[in-house]
C-alpha cells in the first residue's frame, strides 16, 4: 500500500519486525530498533537491513534520532502496588515498561503504539494496566483507559485479517499537544477513542474456511513431507474418531473426554472442585454408553497412549461424526492438556513449535512459513533456517496487519 506520509518510527523489543513492516506499509522509516534475542536481531537485520541494539536498557535515550512514532511490543512485568504517591517513575522502575518511559520522556514522540497479551489489562488485579494508563497520562498523552481488544480473526480479509485467533491489547495514544493544535474540544487525557469500523462491518469470524485459505496461501517449503504427523499420532487421532463416532448423538461432549475418567468407578477425594465436575461428567458419558466404550477400549486399547493423548477436548460440536476418519477433516492440536479438535474456521494463537495445529485433511502440521503468513508476514521473508526457532519467532511476532489497522484508525482519528 502506497502512502502519502513520511514519518519516523522507532522499534522497540523489535523482535522480527512484526510493527516494522506495519510501519513501512503506511509510509513510516525506522531510525532505531531493539531487541534481547540474537535470532531475532540476526533476522531483522536480514530483512530490513538494520542491526537492532541488543539491550534497551543501555541505549542513552538522548542519542536516540527524533521520531515521530514510538513503537514497542513490551513484556509484562508486575508494577508496585504502592499507588502513584510517588509518580510514574518510582512506580515502573525495574521494569521494561519503565525503559519506554525513559525514552518517552526525552523524545516525547507525537504517537505511541503499544501492543500485548490481551490480559494486560487484568494482569495483577488490573493494577498493571492502571500504572500504565496512568503513566502516560502524566507524560502528557491522550490514551483510553479502557482496553482495545483485537485479534485478526475478526478483520475481514479486506483488512488484512486472517484465519487465528490472537486477541491483543493495543494501545494507541497521541502527545495532547497535537490535539491542542487541531483545537479539539474536550481534550481529556483519558481518550475515548477505539478503531473505527471493528469488528469488520458484515463480517463474523465463523466465515473463515481454513482449507480455502491453506489452499490459496501456498506454504513456501518445498518438502511439506517434512511436517507430516508420525502414524502413531494419526492412529491415536482415528481411536479418537472411533469413539466420537460411535457416541449416542444425544451424548454431550463439551467437555474433556478423559479415558481414565470414563468410569462408573471414579475416586474423586481430594480433587478441585472444578476436576469433579469433569470426572462426574465423563462417567455419565460412560453410564450412557458403557457396552460401546467398553468395546473401543478393548479393540483400540488407549490406556497405552501417552497421558496428555488420553485427554480430547471435542470443539466441533456439529462437525460431521459418522466415522472415525470424519476427525480427519478437522483442525487438531496437540496440547499438554489434551488432544482439541475443532471445526476448521480458524486456527488458536500460534504458540511453541509443540503445539502447532495439524490440518487433519492434510496430515501434516502447518509449516514455518504458513505461520508466518497468519502473521502477515509474507513468504519471501527470510525466516531463521531453524524451524524450531521460526515457529517460536513467528509465534512471538506481533501480527502485521491488526497494528497496521490499529495505526491506520489512530492517524485518521488525528488527521494525520
Amino acid at each position: 500500500m502506497s502512502s502519502t506520509r513520511n514519518f519516523k518510527f522507532i522499534d522497540l523489543f523489535s523482535g522480527i519486525g512484526g510493527f516494522h513492516q506495519a510501519m513501512v506499509k503506511l509510509g513510516g522509516e525506522c531510525v532505531l530498533a531493539s531487541d534481547i534475542d540474537s535470532d531475532c536481531r540476526d533476522v531483522y537485520e536480514k530483512n530490513y537491513g538494520i542491526k537492532p541494539f541488543a539491550d534497551i536498557r543501555l541505549i542513552d535515550e538522548n542519542l536516540i534520532p527524533d521520531h515521530d512514532v514510538l513503537c514497542a511490543g513490551f513484556p509484562c512485568q508486575p508494577f508496585s502496588k504502592g499507588g502513584f504517591q510517588n509518580g510514574f517513575t518510582d512506580t515502573t522502575r525495574g521494569t521494561l515498561f519503565y525503559e519506554i518511559i525513559r525514552i518517552i520522556k526525552a523524545k516525547k514522540p507525537r504517537f505511541l503504539i503499544l501492543e500485548n497479551v490481551r490480559n494486560l489489562a487484568s494482569h495483577d488485579g488490573g493494577n498493571t494496566w492502571k500504572v500504565i494508563i496512568e503513566s502516560l497520562h502524566e507524560l502528557g498523552y491522550r490514551v483510553s483507559s479502557k482496553p482495545f481488544i483485537i485479534s485478526p480473526h475478526k478483520l475481514s480479509p479486506v483488512k488484512g485479517g486472517a484465519p487465528q485467533i490472537r486477541e491483543r491489547v493495543v494501545i494507541l495514544a497521541e502527545r495532547l499537544e497535537y490535539s491542542k493544535r487541531r483545537k479539539e474540544k474536550n481534550l481529556n487525557l483519558d481518550w475515548d477513542f477505539s478503531p473505527e469500523n471493528y469488528p469488520t462491518p458484515n463480517w463474523s469470524p465463523q466465515d473463515w474456511d481454513f482449507k480455502d485459505w491453506v489452499s490459496k496461501h501456498k506454504a513456501a517449503e518445498k518438502d511439506l513431507t517434512t511436517y507430516n504427523i508420525s502414524n502413531d499420532d494419526k492412529k491415536i487421532l482415528l481411536t479418537w474418531g472411533s469413539f466420537i463416532s460411535k457416541l449416542k448423538k444425544d451424548s454431550p461432549i463439551g467437555f474433556p473426554i478423559m479415558n481414565y475418567a470414563l468410569s462408573d468407578n471414579n475416586k474423586n477425594d481430594g480433587l478441585p472442585e472444578w476436576k469433579i465436575d469433569f470426572h462426574n461428567k465423563n462417567a455419565n458419558l460412560y453410564t450412557k454408553n458403557k457396552i460401546m466404550i467398553d468395546k473401543w477400549r478393548l479393540k483400540k486399547k488407549p490406556e497405552l497412549f501417552n497421558p496428555s493423548k488420553q485427554k480430547l477436548e471435542w470443539q466441533a460440536q456439529d462437525a460431521p461424526r459418522n466415522k472415525e476418519s470424519d476427525i480427519l477433516e478437522l483442525l487438531i492440536q496437540f496440547r499438554p492438556s489434551g488432544i482439541r479438535v475443532k471445526k476448521p474456521t480458524y486456527v488458536g494463537a500460534l504458540v511453541a513449535m509443540v503445539q502447532t495445529p495439524v490440518m487433519g485433511w492434510l496430515g501434516r502440521r502447518i509449516t514455518p512459513s504458513e505461520a508466518g503468513t497468519l502473521q502477515g508476514f509474507r513468504t519471501k521473508f527470510k525466516r531463521a533456517e531453524k524451524d524450531q526457532i521460526a515457529y517460536k519467532q513467528f509465534g512471538n511476532a506481533v501480527n502485521i496487519n491488526v497494528i497496521k489497522f490499529s495505526a491506520e484508525a489512530l492517524f485518521k482519528r488525528c488527521n494525520y
